[in-house]
């Protein structure tokens, strides 16, 4: 009844909704059943940045939690420094090798157990361009794998879905180096089923 209220509606209590992830692809059945952590394993990803760009591995707290002292090499292949800036390359990195330490271990990565080769391609105003990725994809994937890493995860891609440059060059490499697997984001646009 008063003239200056327009409207009133019940505060909503927001909480986190991607904590779920590891549950949701049962990758805990995976950790318990057959031991599988990502122990003795090296991944690679090449996406904006990680968080401060840095893990001296010898200083606590120079990086998050979840990734301190358990990166085997950080590469900037563009800009300023492989700092995060947009925060994708952060979340992918949490995704899959985040170890837990920030939350006591309740949210934690598909592969904690594994070490990771990060690869910094972003733009230093936070956009979602990767303006680093090189023009031929040998060139990111033979750095990844001359560090040790067997698995390279790609959250990135474009929409045109022509078999060019970039998916022969990871066809050949595939080829060449049978006992490393590439892996890309299938994409933000699909169906949703």
């Amino acid at each position: 009844n008063l003239a200056e209220v327009e409207w009133i509606e019940p505060q909503p209590r927001y909480t986190i909704l991607n904590d779920n992830a590891s549950v949701i692809i049962e990758a805990p059945t995976i950790w318990n059943t057959y031991g599988l952590n990502g122990s003795g394993q090296i991944v690679a990803v090449a996406d904006t940045g990680i968080d401060t760009g840095v893990d001296s591995n010898t200083t606590t707290g120079d990086i998050h939690l979840d990734f301190d002292n358990r990166i085997a090499a950080i590469y900037n292949w563009y800009g300023a420094g492989a700092n995060d800036t947009n925060g994708h390359g952060t979340h992918v990195a949490g995704s899959i090798f985040g170890n837990g330490n920030r939350s006591n271990g309740q949210f934690k990565g598909m592969a904690f157990g594994a070490q990771l080769v990060f690869q910094a391609a972003g733009d230093d105003a936070g956009t979602t361009n990767l303006p680093g990725i090189p023009t031929d994809l040998h060139d990111l994937y033979i750095q990844a794998y001359n560090k040790s890493a067997r698995i390279h995860s790609n959250s990135w891609g474009e929409s045109s879905q022509v078999y060019g440059d970039d998916p022969r060059n990871t066809d050949d490499f595939i080829w060449n180096y049978s006992n490393m697997v590439i892996l890309f984001a299938a994409g933000n646009s699909g169906g949703g089923n």
